[in-house]
Protein backbone atom coordinates (compact mmCIF):
# COMPACT_ATOMS: atom_id res chain seq x y z
CA UNK A 1 0.00 0.00 0.00
CA UNK A 2 2.63 2.19 0.89
CA UNK A 3 4.64 1.79 -2.41
CA UNK A 4 1.89 2.25 -4.30
CA UNK A 5 0.80 5.60 -2.20
CA UNK A 6 4.36 6.99 -3.35
CA UNK A 7 4.05 6.12 -6.63
CA UNK A 8 0.84 8.10 -6.88
CA UNK A 9 2.36 11.91 -5.77
CA UNK A 10 5.39 11.12 -7.72
CA UNK A 11 7.02 14.93 -9.37
CA UNK A 12 4.39 17.56 -10.02
CA UNK A 13 1.66 15.16 -7.74
CA UNK A 14 3.45 16.08 -4.65
CA UNK A 15 3.12 19.92 -4.87
CA UNK A 16 -0.80 18.93 -5.02
CA UNK A 17 -0.79 15.97 -2.03
CA UNK A 18 -2.96 18.87 0.03
CA UNK A 19 -5.20 19.23 -2.09
CA UNK A 20 -5.51 15.84 -2.90
CA UNK A 21 -5.73 15.19 0.97
CA UNK A 22 -8.45 17.90 1.32
CA UNK A 23 -10.54 16.41 -1.92
CA UNK A 24 -10.86 12.83 -0.58
CA UNK A 25 -11.47 13.94 3.15
CA UNK A 26 -14.24 16.15 1.50
CA UNK A 27 -15.66 12.98 -0.10
CA UNK A 28 -15.39 10.68 2.82
CA UNK A 29 -17.75 13.49 4.77
CA UNK A 30 -20.37 13.64 1.94
CA UNK A 31 -20.56 9.61 1.93
CA UNK A 32 -21.00 9.20 4.80
CA UNK A 33 -23.61 11.62 6.11
CA UNK A 34 -26.13 11.32 8.30
CA UNK A 35 -24.74 7.41 8.86
CA UNK A 36 -24.73 6.20 12.30
CA UNK A 37 -21.91 5.96 14.70
CA UNK A 38 -22.03 2.28 14.61
CA UNK A 39 -22.84 1.93 10.65
CA UNK A 40 -20.36 -0.55 9.06
CA UNK A 41 -17.53 0.97 6.77
CA UNK A 42 -15.33 -0.86 4.81
CA UNK A 43 -11.38 -0.55 4.72
CA UNK A 44 -10.07 -3.58 3.22
CA UNK A 45 -6.27 -1.93 3.42
CA UNK A 46 -6.90 -2.77 7.02
CA UNK A 47 -7.19 -6.51 6.85
CA UNK A 48 -10.50 -8.52 7.85
CA UNK A 49 -10.72 -6.41 11.12
CA UNK A 50 -14.59 -5.15 11.36
CA UNK A 51 -14.86 -1.12 11.28
CA UNK A 52 -17.51 1.26 12.44
CA UNK A 53 -17.72 4.73 10.86
CA UNK A 54 -16.65 5.62 14.41
CA UNK A 55 -13.82 3.74 13.95
CA UNK A 56 -12.89 4.92 10.50
CA UNK A 57 -13.38 8.63 11.42
CA UNK A 58 -10.97 8.30 14.59
CA UNK A 59 -8.19 6.84 12.06
CA UNK A 60 -8.67 9.46 9.67
CA UNK A 61 -8.37 12.10 12.80
CA UNK A 62 -5.02 10.18 13.76
CA UNK A 63 -3.36 9.60 10.11
CA UNK A 64 -4.10 13.50 9.63
CA UNK A 65 -2.74 14.77 13.38
CA UNK A 66 0.17 12.38 13.37
CA UNK A 67 1.18 12.49 9.75
CA UNK A 68 0.84 15.96 9.52
CA UNK A 69 3.02 16.11 12.76
CA UNK A 70 5.30 14.62 10.82
CA UNK A 71 5.70 16.15 7.58
CA UNK A 72 5.52 19.85 10.07
CA UNK A 73 8.67 18.44 11.87
CA UNK A 74 10.54 17.55 8.59
CA UNK A 75 9.55 21.43 7.40
CA UNK A 76 10.29 22.28 10.72
CA UNK A 77 6.82 24.32 11.16
CA UNK A 78 4.69 24.12 14.52
CA UNK A 79 1.60 21.19 14.38
CA UNK A 80 0.07 21.87 18.09
CA UNK A 81 -1.98 18.70 19.02
CA UNK A 82 -4.56 19.33 20.86
CA UNK A 83 -6.18 17.12 24.19
CA UNK A 84 -9.87 17.52 22.33
CA UNK A 85 -8.90 15.87 19.49
CA UNK A 86 -6.01 13.48 20.75
CA UNK A 87 -9.07 12.37 22.68
CA UNK A 88 -11.48 11.95 20.19
CA UNK A 89 -8.59 9.75 18.32
CA UNK A 90 -8.05 7.28 21.57
CA UNK A 91 -11.49 7.21 22.55
CA UNK A 92 -13.04 6.50 18.62
CA UNK A 93 -10.04 4.33 17.31
CA UNK A 94 -8.18 2.86 19.87
CA UNK A 95 -10.64 0.09 21.31
CA UNK A 96 -10.60 -1.27 17.93
CA UNK A 97 -7.04 -0.98 16.30
CA UNK A 98 -5.63 -1.72 20.04
CA UNK A 99 -7.22 -5.03 19.81
CA UNK A 100 -6.86 -5.85 16.11
CA UNK A 101 -2.52 -4.42 16.92
CA UNK A 102 -2.22 -7.20 19.53
CA UNK A 103 0.97 -9.41 18.83
CA UNK A 104 -0.19 -12.84 19.60
CA UNK A 105 2.82 -14.19 20.14
CA UNK A 106 4.07 -12.08 22.64
CA UNK A 107 0.67 -12.33 24.41
CA UNK A 108 0.46 -15.87 24.50
CA UNK A 109 0.33 -16.83 28.21
CA UNK A 110 0.18 -13.16 29.40
CA UNK A 111 -2.79 -12.18 32.01
CA UNK A 112 -3.01 -8.89 32.18
CA UNK A 113 -5.80 -6.08 32.45
CA UNK A 114 -5.01 -2.01 31.96
CA UNK A 115 -6.97 0.46 33.58
CA UNK A 116 -5.96 3.42 30.63
CA UNK A 117 -7.25 6.75 31.51
CA UNK A 118 -7.33 9.51 29.46
CA UNK A 119 -7.14 12.93 31.50
CA UNK A 120 -10.44 14.40 30.83
CA UNK A 121 -11.42 12.02 27.90
CA UNK A 122 -12.48 8.63 27.55
CA UNK A 123 -11.34 5.33 29.82
CA UNK A 124 -10.26 2.14 27.76
CA UNK A 125 -10.13 -0.95 29.98
CA UNK A 126 -7.30 -3.23 27.85
CA UNK A 127 -7.76 -6.76 29.05
CA UNK A 128 -4.83 -9.66 27.72
CA UNK A 129 -5.77 -13.08 27.76
CA UNK A 130 -3.31 -15.43 26.49
CA UNK A 131 -2.91 -14.16 22.72
CA UNK A 132 -6.00 -12.18 22.74
CA UNK A 133 -6.79 -8.69 23.38
CA UNK A 134 -10.36 -6.75 24.49
CA UNK A 135 -10.40 -3.17 24.44
CA UNK A 136 -13.92 -1.69 25.64
CA UNK A 137 -14.19 2.11 26.22
CA UNK A 138 -15.87 3.12 29.27
CA UNK A 139 -15.89 -0.63 30.96
CA UNK A 140 -17.70 -1.32 34.21
CA UNK A 141 -15.72 -1.00 37.28
CA UNK A 142 -13.45 -4.04 37.90
CA UNK A 143 -10.02 -4.91 39.40
CA UNK A 144 -7.03 -4.14 36.85
CA UNK A 145 -2.92 -4.78 37.51
CA UNK A 146 -2.07 -2.10 36.00
CA UNK A 147 -3.76 1.65 35.94
CA UNK A 148 -2.46 4.06 33.12
CA UNK A 149 -3.15 7.74 33.53
CA UNK A 150 -1.85 9.87 30.57
CA UNK A 151 -2.67 13.05 29.28
CA UNK A 152 -4.32 13.02 25.54
CA UNK A 153 -1.99 14.17 23.21
CA UNK A 154 1.20 12.49 24.96
CA UNK A 155 -0.72 9.05 24.74
CA UNK A 156 -1.66 9.91 21.00
CA UNK A 157 2.46 10.56 20.47
CA UNK A 158 3.49 7.68 22.83
CA UNK A 159 1.17 5.05 21.13
CA UNK A 160 2.54 5.84 17.29
CA UNK A 161 6.17 6.21 18.63
CA UNK A 162 6.75 9.88 18.37
CA UNK A 163 7.40 10.65 21.84
CA UNK A 164 9.36 8.18 23.86
CA UNK A 165 7.95 7.14 27.10
CA UNK A 166 10.46 8.10 29.57
CA UNK A 167 9.94 11.70 28.04
CA UNK A 168 6.37 11.46 28.83
CA UNK A 169 7.20 9.83 32.09
CA UNK A 170 9.24 12.42 32.93
CA UNK A 171 7.10 15.11 32.50
CA UNK A 172 4.76 14.02 34.47
CA UNK A 173 2.04 13.76 31.47
CA UNK A 174 1.97 9.62 31.91
CA UNK A 175 2.48 7.66 34.88
CA UNK A 176 1.19 4.58 35.62
CA UNK A 177 -0.17 3.29 39.54
CA UNK A 178 -2.08 0.14 40.63
CA UNK A 179 -1.31 -3.37 42.28
CA UNK A 180 1.09 -3.96 39.43
CA UNK A 181 2.55 -0.54 37.80
CA UNK A 182 5.70 -1.86 36.41
CA UNK A 183 3.24 -3.68 33.86
CA UNK A 184 2.87 -0.43 31.66
CA UNK A 185 5.85 -1.16 30.23
CA UNK A 186 4.60 -4.45 28.75
CA UNK A 187 1.21 -2.81 26.95
CA UNK A 188 3.47 -1.09 24.05
CA UNK A 189 5.41 -4.25 23.89
CA UNK A 190 2.50 -6.64 23.47
CA UNK A 191 0.66 -3.81 21.01
CA UNK A 192 2.01 -2.52 17.55
CA UNK A 193 2.08 1.02 17.26
CA UNK A 194 -0.11 2.07 14.35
Amino acid sequence: MNARSVELFGGAERAKAADFVAERGETFLRVTKGLAPDAPVSASWYGDVPFTLATVTGLMLSETLVHGLDIARGARLPWPIGDDEASLVVGQSMPTMMAAALDPARARGVSIAFDLVIEGGPRLAVVIDDGTATVTRDAPPRAYDCRIVAAPTTFLLVAFRRTPIWKAVASGRMRAGGRKPWLAMRLGRLIASP
